[in-house]
Parts: structure tokens; sequence; C-alpha cells
């Protein structure tokens, strides 16, 4: 059977792959597994390629290999360089200078296509929140397709010469295919269950969903099913792909077993598509035609978009509705201008070798003026006093992470820092949490500290006093060192045996009110049995921006006067906020115990609701989004002190 050239309900398919993907990179999305339209775009690309390189293989017997890449530049080289140009000069006139560096730290493997070996050997830390705004950090998916390209052709002229038969044969190319897809589907297995980065980022380890594209080829040359089985097909591959979407978020460990789902899907739509069963006309809509020939434009545009939108503190729907409608218009400006020109219009004549010639130099002669020209002294602004201190403050943490008190996620060691003015106190006090609830170290210790009692402090980033385990998506797996490290406190403190403990908790962990409500209970169950009384601090609103970063911005705006003042841009309102929610979960477990009491002390970040990005005084709040700078939480000392003693000098519960 003839392969048909051009395919609609392809296009129809990748425009399907683009929304989801999309979707899934706005905040709040309804689809959080939406990432998975990447592994239906693997498959595409895997069966586009194959057949090509196939067919030119039954008409000539041979593949050209500098045509083949000469194509690739030609349709990819042009629209990713505008991107990363324009998005580079935008940064530097929308953001901050010592945020520019941390967004656009990927530009040059974006653009020589290693993007996807960059982003799994970041170290990163853990105050580093501005980590995951990379503005190419999109380009990984790219990586992976060019990195496939770059040694397809030679596996398939490969498979040609050990296939004595031809290359038209259907069951020896089947195999060899399949053999390729099971080797690299077990190794991702693998990798996956040792460095989940590795698994998702590399091409290695995504080459089975490119295999299994390549797989199609080869079983759509043999029998026609009917019309009423390739409709059956079709409807299978629409449902393995909404269930991935259903079962797959943000939190899921992935790629896993579960990849399985987006990659059969995807498989089953094209097989069915090509048999001109009821999905290809559905797929083959003009308005998802539409999306789906400009599904590169919109791909490459929509993530820096989103970001730098985000970045300004805009995440309501009516933001979210702006960000996809200029996506839809740089993407379609791209595609008129760049991609089809050069791809298949008056700009893409000339020989081979001088296009892989062109594409190179002007790929390296960009990598060369953005990793050498920096930054624009034009976009550079005059330095002033506030800069100076949101610079200073993304530092100004307790003292206790140069003390070493706080593993984090490299070990389940419990590392106690003891403070005492003397060496046998008759009192203790332990401090007990993650980041949020230790911002308040530099109050409590000024409150509690005296000749007659030592301040014991446990802290562990990233791990919530809650008896719940969870994915922590900063290592790409549940976090078990925190629940280990847990178990182990809390044995240790049930042995000290401490009059009083001050316990908290970020309130973003993504349980729901029942692991809220219960898993904070066993903690707070197990505290009170140790203790003589126990102090559950409430954890602090986040703002909606990374505060010092607003700041620098506000302030190297010129006109800003006239805008508003620097918390009327950077504050927000923790009205109805996830923390105030939270908070009053654990009031609610509290109040189940008479010797636990809530310690609220998120009107001191935000007084009437309205979190402060600086205060009158010139104090910077938050030192990034969610954490309080040690500067403030010294200045407000004398008000958590009160608050404490009102409640430890109160009469009891019952």
């Amino acid at each position: 059977m003839t392969l048909a050239p051009h395919r609609p309900d392809i296009q129809g398919l990748r425009a399907v792959a683009v929304l989801l993907v999309v979707t899934s990179h706005l905040a709040e999305t309804p689809v959080p597994g939406g990432f998975v339209g990447v592994d239906i775009f693997f498959v595409i690309s895997g069966f586009l390629v194959t057949r090509t390189l196939l067919g030119e293989l039954d008409a000539r017997g041979r593949i050209d290999f500098p045509n083949f890449y000469a194509r690739r530049v030609k349709r990819l080289v042009p629209s990713l360089l505008a991107m990363v140009g324009l998005v580079y000069l935008a940064s530097c006139l929308l953001l901050a200078s010592s945020e520019f560096f941390s967004f656009t730290n990927s530009s040059f493997y974006a653009l020589t296509w290693t993007s996807n070996i960059y982003f799994p050997l970041q170290e990163f830390g853990y105050f580093e929140d501005q980590s995951g705004r990379d503005l190419f950090r999109h380009t990984w998916s790219l990586g992976v397709e060019e990195q496939f390209y770059l040694i397809w052709p030679a596996l398939i002229a490969s498979a040609a010469v050990l296939d004595r038969a031809g290359p038209s044969r259907n069951t020896p190319l089947f195999r060899y295919f399949f053999a390729i897809s099971a080797l690299s589907f077990a190794g991702c297995l693998l990798v996956s269950r040792i460095d989940t980065n590795w698994a998702f980022y590399s091409m290695p380890t995504r080459l089975w969903q490119l295999a299994a594209g390549a797989m199609l080829v080869s079983l759509m040359r043999g029998p026609i099913p009917s019309r009423v089985l390739g409709a059956i097909i079709g409807a299978i591959g629409w449902a393995a792909i909404a269930a991935a979407c259903a079962v797959l978020d943000e939190q899921s460990q992935y790629p896993t077993a579960l990849a399985l789902l987006p990659t059969l899907g995807a498989c089953c739509l094209i097989y069915s598509g090509g048999r001109g069963s009821v999905m290809a006309a559905a797929l083959s809509f003009r308005p998802l035609r539409w999306l789906g020939d400009r599904s590169y434009s919109i791909y490459l545009w929509h993530w820096p978009i989103i970001i730098l939108v985000a970045t300004f503190g805009f995440a309501t729907p009516v933001a979210h509705t702006a960000s996809i409608l200029l996506t839809l218009l740089f993407a379609a400006a791209n595609f008129k201008w760049l991609e089809r020109p050069f791809w298949k219009g008056r700009l893409s004549a000339g020989p081979d070798r001088r296009w892989l010639l062109a594409g190179t130099l002007a790929s390296l002669s960009l990598v060369v003026a953005i990793k050498h020209g920096g930054r624009p002294t034009w976009s550079t602004p005059a330095p002033s006093s506030l800069a100076s201190n949101a610079l200073a403050s993304r530092s100004d943490l307790p003292p206790i992470y140069d003390m070493g008190c706080d593993t984090w996620y490299q070990s389940d060691e419990v590392r106690g820092c003891r403070f005492a003015m003397v060496e046998a106190a008759e009192r203790t006090v332990v401090l007990l949490g993650d980041s949020i609830a230790l911002q308040w170290f530099p109050a409590l210790i000024d409150t509690f500290l005296d000749p007659e009692t030592e301040v014991i402090v446990f802290t562990k980033s990233s791990c919530p006093m809650v008896d719940e385990d969870f994915f922590y998506d900063r290592i790409g797996a549940v976090f078990e060192l925190c629940t280990s490290w847990r178990r182990r406190v809390l044995e240790i403190i049930s042995r000290i045996q401490p009059d009083v403990v001050v316990v908290g908790s970020s309130p973003r962990y993504g349980y729901s009110d029942n692991e809220w409500l219960n898993g904070s209970g066993r903690v707070l169950e197990q505290l009170a049995t140790a203790s003589t009384q126990v102090l559950a601090i409430a954890g602090t609103p986040s703002l909606p921006d990374n505060g010092p970063s607003c700041l620098l911005r506000w302030d190297a705006t010129p006109l800003r006067k006239l805008l508003s003042d620097a918390n009327g841009m950077c504050g927000g309102n923790s009205t109805g906020s996830r923390a105030n929610h939270v908070a009053a979960l654990i009031r609610q477990a509290a109040d189940r115990l008479d010797n636990v009491h809530l310690l609220n002390l998120n009107p001191l970040a935000c007084p009437d609701g309205n979190c402060m990005a600086i205060t009158a005084r010139d104090v910077i709040v938050y030192r990034d989004q969610s954490h309080l700078t040690a500067s403030y939480v010294r200045s407000v000392a004398p008000d958590v002190r009160k608050s404490v003693r009102s409640i430890l000098d109160a009469p009891p519960k019952r």
C-alpha cells in the first residue's frame, strides 16, 4: 500500500497535542496532565520522519543525508533563532538584572539543541524559586527530536542493509523498530527509578516513543482493516489520551509505564486516521488543521509568553486568555513570515550544503552574541538603594542554615541545633518544621531563649509536619527521606520531653483537606503527648510573584510613581487564600487536643489581609515569593513575643 503524502488528520492531532501542552502550562490548569502532548508529538515525528525516509529508500534505494538535514534546518532553525533572539531582547527590557540571567541561562543550549541535557544537570538550591522560570525550558523536547533526527537516517539505512528482502517488507522492519523501542522503554523504566529527570529529558529514554511511530509505518504497509475496526482503534486512542490527562498531574512520577497511555493513544489515532475512519474526519476539522499547521510556532512561543506574563504577577483567567491570544498572534506571524517561507516557500531554494552551513553559522553567531555580549548596557538600570536592598534580601535567611541544621533532600539524618546561655537549662523549647515555620526563628529565639531555657531547632526544608507522603516535584519522586526524618525526629522529641514545641509547615503542599486535617492531627497528637504545650504556626501566605524581583522591576520602571506604589504592584491579598484555608484546618486539628494551640502570625506579614513586599520603613518583607526575610522577622519580634505569651499564659482550654 502507498502511504498518502499528506495527512490532514495528523495536523489535527498536532493541534490536540499543542493545545494540551499549552493548557498544562497555565496556572491552575484544568488539564495538569496535558504535558503528555509532548509524547504525542514524539510519536508523530517518528511516524512522519520514518515514512519519509522509507519512501526515499523505496524510490531511490538510498537516503540523501545532506538533503534530509537541510530540510530540518530550513523548517526549524529560522523560527528558533527568531524566538530566542526576540525573547532575549524582551528580557533585557522587562526583567531585573538579577533575574535576567537566571531566566535566560539556557539560551546557549536551546540554540544548540542540547537543553534536554542542560536541565537535568542543573543543581538547584532550595531558595532558588526562579529555577522553573527559564524562558527556554520548553526547548528540551526540540533537543530530543533533533538528536533523534541526527541518528535516525543512519539507523533506517542500516535496516535496509540488514533486510536483504528490501525495505518494503513489513515483518523485518517491524521487528527492527520494535527491538529499538523495547530497549529504549526498558532503559526508560530503569533510569526513572534512579533519576526521573534524566528519564524525562534524555533522548535515549524517549526514543521508544519515536520508534513507536516508526512501527506504525511498517504496520500500515500491511492489510487494511475494516472501517468499523478503524473506528474502534481510534476510540481506544482517544480513551488512552484522555486517561493519561486524567490520572497524571505535575506531581506524578514520569515517564513510567503510564507513558504507554499517550503513546498508545497517538499510535491508535494515527493508524485509525490513515484508514479513513470517522476519527480522520474529526481530526481534519479545519480549525484543528490551522492550529496543527502552526503547532511548531505555537510551541516555540507559548512558554516564554506565559512565563513573562506570570512573572509580572498576572495569573488570572483574563491573563491566561491574553497569554493564549498573544501566543496565537506571534505563532501566526512566525508561520507566515519565517516558518513557511523558509520551509516550503520562496526562501527555501538553494543547495543543501549551503543551507547546512548557513544554519550552523547563524546559530553560532547568535550563540556568540548572547554568550559574550551579555545584557546590553542600555537596558541595565542605574543602581538604587531599593535595588541594593532587594538584592541583599534574597540571602537574608536565619543563621540556622549556615549551622548545618537542615539537610533538605540529601539525607534523613536528624541534626538538631542547640542554643543555650548555660550548660544545663531547666526548660527546653523545640522549634520544629520546614523552612516556612523556621523563617520565624529570629523572633522565636528572642522570645524563648533565656538563662533558664534552651532552644533546640529541628528543621528540614520542604518536609511538612503532616503524616502523609507526598510527591516532591523538585526531586521528581516521593519525598521518602522526609517521611523517615519526620518519624525519627518525633521519636527524639518524645525522649526529650520538652516544655514547649513550636511546629509548622508551608500551606503550599498539595494535600487534600482530609490529609491536612488528619495528617497534621496525627503529628500534633504525638507532640502533645511528648510536650507540655504545643504551638502550631500557621503557614504564611505567598505573594503573587517573587518579592525582591518584583521590587527590582518596579524600581527600574521610569514611570513607576505614576503606576502604583511598590506594594500595589508587588504585594498581594490573603483573603480567601490557601494559607488561610489550611490554617483553619490546622486549628480544627489543634482544637481536638487540650495542650495544642494555633499560633497565627500571618497578620504581621499581611496586615488587614494585605501581604507586603516592603514596609513603610523600607524593610523588605519577603526574600522570595513565600519566605519572610530574617530582618523583617526580627523587626516584629516584640509582636511575636506578645502573641506567644498570650497563648502560653492563657488558662487551659478545659
